[in-house]
């Protein structure tokens, strides 16, 4: 039976889409970083001519306007992160990765520092002065991987020295983001090594697919791909527990630790269902992918791949209707996954709405 259907290439999104949601993350995290060196220095002005519930406020739109840009760059940068199985890691997981995570160590920050008033800004200008190098190098490409251990290093340094010169509850929600960033990083990076492996390998070719011992490999580099996909989707359902981990790790106080889940629920209520529904896909993308390969490998020598025909014949029809049914089963889950994806950028747009609304009620209190 000749089997029209070829192979699909692994899912493809536009390419637009993901590097300007990149670009938008970092642009975010930058904005934020500025608007904290401003509020400090306001903040800790003698000379500020501005009466107390004038101060009030701007210390409330401030926060408000801090609230809306992390939480849509933490949303962008994660999105940004779903293009790398399909685009590779260039350009995107460089600014995807450092820009969710800068939004959502700069919003704990800023927003922890914002409620309790000038002294905690004092304290606030310090600490960005001694994360200033997190910014170094940002559109660095993570796939140079001693690049990026490097990163790494320098973000837990400059985190350490911030928290050396804050207050102790700061200190304390320093330390437990830096920790908790490590968790992140180590997961994200882990699953773009086997995304770009998985990308590489075609592993649904079988042009290429000249003898078992191909098969074989591509099962591997499937079930490493499936084993960091199913890691980094219980670290993204477990964010909130595992972050208070930390926090309670480094003693935290309720009450504090309260304000500094606030935020974090707000992002993870919009963002954690489409981003749970597109690491559900690709485990379903890599169950198919394994199945693929089994059929090919259990019938082997039963069929050939038809150069001029482009065309994989197989001998049994009933094969070939299996083989034909799994690459349906394929195509119905990369449309799901983009469904998933177009649900995601939705709720980005629900977050912007909700936060022009609060800084509108801020304005007029």
């Amino acid at each position: 039976m000749l089997n029209s259907a070829q192979p699909p290439p692994l899912p493809r999104t536009r390419r637009g889409t993901h590097h300007t949601a990149a670009n938008y993350s970092l642009a975010a995290a930058c904005l934020i970083f500025v608007l904290g060196l401003v509020f400090s220095r306001l903040a800790s002005s003698i000379d500020l001519g501005l009466k107390p519930d004038q101060v009030k406020i701007f210390a409330r739109v401030m926060m408000a306007l801090v609230s809306l840009l992390s939480i849509t760059g933490v949303v962008a940068g994660i999105y940004a992160l779903f293009g790398i199985s399909r685009h590779g890691t260039r350009g995107l997981l460089g600014k995807g990765l450092s820009g969710a995570l800068l939004n959502l160590l700069l919003a704990i920050l800023l927003a922890n520092s914002f409620v309790r008033g000038r002294t905690q800004m004092q304290a606030q200008r310090q600490m960005n002065d001694a994360m200033t190098n997190l910014f170094d190098n940002v559109d660095s490409d993570f796939s140079d991987f001693d690049a990026a251990a490097d990163r790494i290093a320098k973000t837990r340094t400059a985190l350490e020295k911030a928290a050396a010169v804050a207050p102790s509850h700061d200190a304390a929600v320093a330390r437990a983001t830096a920790a908790f960033m490590g968790r992140i990083q180590t997961e994200t990076v882990k699953f773009a090594v086997h995304g770009q492996a998985l990308r590489d390998a075609e592993v649904l070719n079988a042009a290429t697919a000249t003898n078992r011992l191909v098969l074989a490999d591509r099962r591997k580099i499937v079930e490493q791909f499936r084993t960091a996909n199913e890691q980094l989707h219980t670290l993204l359902k477990q964010s909130e527990e595992l972050f208070i981990e930390e926090l309670d790790h480094h003693q935290l106080p309720a009450s504090f630790r309260r304000e500094v889940l606030r935020g974090m629920r707000t992002g993870l209520s919009h963002t954690q269902p489409p981003s749970l529904k597109i690491r559900a896909t690709d485990s379903q993308l890599a169950d198919l992918f394994t199945g693929v390969l089994d059929l090919l490998d259990q019938h082997w020598g039963r069929w050939q791949y038809l150069p001029d025909e482009d065309v994989i014949s197989f001998e049994d029809d009933s094969v070939g209707e299996a083989y034909a049914e799994l690459l349906e089963e394929i195509d119905r889950v990369v449309e799901e996954q983009a469904a998933a994806e177009a649900e995601l950028l939705e709720a980005q747009r629900r977050v912007i709405d909700a936060g022009r609304s609060r800084r509108s009620g801020n304005a007029q209190q």
